[in-house]
């Protein structure tokens, strides 16, 4: 009799010991969940039209092969509307949805090819823009896989970790000299009254 207590005692341990286990499980569960539901929309903060899925990268490709592209195309972004209104949790850039590429022979590109993704629809890859710009085309040869590129009213911008520079040089440099991504932001919205996108 003894023994059989025991191992009633035993069991009746167990049984407890694992309910104790699920109720804090649940308590676990209950808690992240209440953490997601309550966290701030990242989507809200990267501005209007930027939750949009980019095209996948075949579709974007052959789109720009068919229009003579010879470059890889490099995604374009722009500033971000609510960074330049001074929101502190916005991205400083969102995707324009659009990707420019060299023409012309790879050793000496001679003008580009801008192709945009519907924002309504199947999200089709269109060509926009051709031009003979070999300058832009030398340019944009030298971008490096760290590197974004960025379009400004003004004209291009390579931004590099925190570091922003012209992607053009002389009278094409838009914003001249190098700077910070925050002094950007300062030029930008001192530009734009009311803290519009400056991307066009």
């Amino acid at each position: 009799m003894p023994r059989r207590a025991a191992a009633d005692d035993a069991r009746v341990a167990a049984l407890a010991a694992s309910r104790a286990l699920l109720t804090v499980t649940a308590v676990a569960v209950a808690a992240g969940a209440l953490v997601a539901a309550c966290a701030p929309s990242t989507t809200g903060r990267r501005g209007a039209g930027a939750h949009r899925t980019p095209a996948p990268r075949a579709r974007v490709d052959a789109a720009l092969r068919e229009a003579g592209a010879s470059g890889l195309g490099v995604a374009v972004w722009v500033p971000n509307g609510l960074w330049l209104d001074g929101d502190p949790g916005a991205e400083p850039f969102v995707r324009a949805l659009e990707w420019v590429a060299t023409t012309g022979p790879s050793a000496a590109p001679s003008g580009t090819v801008t192709v945009r993704q519907d924002a309504a629809g199947d999200g089709a890859v269109r060509v926009v823009v051709t031009d003979d710009d070999a300058e832009l085309a030398a340019a944009l040869a030298t971008l490096a896989d760290a590197d974004t590129l960025v379009r400004d009213r003004a004209g291009w911008l390579v931004v590099t970790g925190s570091s922003v520079r012209p992607l053009l040089a002389g009278d094409r440099a838009g914003l001249p000299g190098t700077f910070t991504v925050a002094q950007l932001r300062d030029r930008l919205a001192a530009r734009a009254p009311g803290g519009e996108p400056v991307g066009s």
